[in-house]
């Protein structure tokens, strides 16, 4: 029987009655194996996973539970992550119980994955078992379904799209995505930082997403609404570019309309970088030229940037990938 310590022996109540006390001999586990692996179901909830240890003591017995995951960069590709811890999730519970079966519940609307150690106190015995949870994606169709639920989704589909390919896990390892500026899952969700089940959970991924989008549509409302007349379509596409940073439309006086905002030249090889064509640094040349300038520089993230190598984040360009332009 693994993990047992502290093994107690049997003793005598004041009434000559034999107390079994748990003992590594009589006590053991009886599911699940060490180290299984069991995987969230499509929908984003747990699967039945029980615990289950036999022992001729009595109980009430202690139990508790502490499951964690470590968020290392992914990227979106099938490939082995980076090694260095961006953050640490953990969540912990304990209960008493006269039952020798558990099945694993974190708690209302908790769906977490990573590490599970589940301990069991005995008397004086105490019993440990590790197992691993991981998550998996969902069906396209039950994606697009979930998201035809929420409330001025409009886009939201093209965005997920853009941003995940409809991936909240890497199938590699079954772990959700995590980019390299903490970004995690679905929709990316960056700042504030996601909670544990927000991680995991595809379905509280895309409804943080979704909320994040509301506040994208309203600003792009707010902005449109300033001048002449606007389109649904217009205010999609605002709130796609405001979703990545910055304004897609701006009002030109001369033709009393809104138009593209920036003499602006997006990088194709990339989602959301570009350059503003009006800046000395890069005009008269073209997409290639400077992409080949800037391109080595773009890992470095905005300290990659300087006066030598003008190029920007564009929420312009990044809603012009969105829409294949």
């Amino acid at each position: 029987m693994d993990n047992a310590q502290n093994a107690g022996t049997t003793n005598t109540t004041p009434d000559s009655l034999v107390q079994v006390v748990a003992t590594a001999e009589n006590t053991t586990w009886v599911m699940p194996a060490d180290n299984a692996e069991f995987t969230l179901n499509a929908d984003a909830t747990i699967p039945e996973i029980v615990f289950e240890f036999r022992t001729e003591a009595t109980g009430p017995y202690q139990w508790s539970w502490a499951i964690s995951w470590d968020a290392k960069k992914s990227g979106l590709r099938e490939r082995a992550r980076g090694t260095t811890v961006l953050r640490a999730y953990s969540d912990t519970g304990a209960f008493s119980s006269t039952e020798k079966r558990w099945t694993v519940n974190f708690g209302e609307g908790k769906v977490l994955g990573g590490k599970l150690v589940v301990s069991v106190k005995i008397g004086e015995l105490i019993i440990k078992r590790n197992i691993k949870i991981k998550g998996q994606n969902p069906v396209v169709t039950d994606l697009h379904a979930f998201i035809d639920t929420l409330e001025n989704s409009s886009g939201l589909k093209k965005l997920l799209a853009h941003e995940s390919f409809n991936k909240q896990f890497i199938n590699l390892d079954g772990e959700p995505i995590v980019s390299f500026d903490q970004g995690y899952g679905m929709a990316q969700m960056t700042n504030p930082a996601p909670d544990y089940t927000t991680t995991w959970s595809w379905k509280e991924n895309v409804k943080a997403g979704s909320d994040l989008y509301q506040t994208k549509r309203e600003q792009a409302i707010r902005h449109l609404s300033q001048h002449g007349t606007y389109t649904d379509e217009m205010v999609e596409r605002e709130a796609i570019a405001l979703w990545n940073g910055g304004y897609y439309y701006k009002w030109d006086d001369t033709t009393s309309s809104w138009v593209r905002k920036y003499n602006h030249l997006c990088d194709s090889n990339t989602g959301n970088i570009g350059w503003n064509m009006n800046n000395p640094t890069n005009a008269g040349q073209t997409e290639e030229q400077l992409h080949n300038r800037d391109q080595p520089t773009y890992a470095s993230g905005s300290s990659g940037q300087s006066a030598e190598h003008a190029w920007v984040y564009s929420g312009l360009c990044y809603a012009d990938k969105v829409y294949g332009e």
